[in-house]
């Protein structure tokens, strides 16, 4: 297994919701992680499929799918995270391209 280099101050982190996204009752808290992780050094990158809430999901899979391979694949990115959950991730797996993640390799990563 390789493991990526920990996160230190000026680390990018993108938030997308590759399940569920993050209905408006949950706006306070969330601009409140975002503050908190800028305060620590980090640098946040919201994505686009994180505030929607089509159904039960963020985005339609295909775009929650894109969305989670631009931020894998991006070597700036140095971590992705979910708001939360993830319990329809599932969805989006089929639509991955795993062979073009496994080239962007974690030890590749830029911190």
């Amino acid at each position: 297994m390789i493991y990526p280099k920990p996160l230190r101050k000026g680390s990018r982190i993108s938030i997308t919701a590759f399940s569920s996204g993050i209905a408006d009752r949950h706006e306070k808290r969330f601009s409140e992680i975002v503050r908190t992780l800028n305060e620590r050094g980090f640098e946040v990158v919201i994505g686009e499929c994180l505030k929607g809430e089509i159904k039960h999901v963020s985005a339609p899979k295909e775009r929650r799918a894109e969305e989670l391979m631009k931020f894998i694949t991006d070597d700036s990115i140095d971590a992705v995270v979910p708001p939360w959950g993830g319990e329809l991730a599932i969805e989006v797996l089929p639509l991955l391209g795993f062979n073009l993640i496994a080239k962007t390799m974690p030890s590749r990563k830029s911190t």
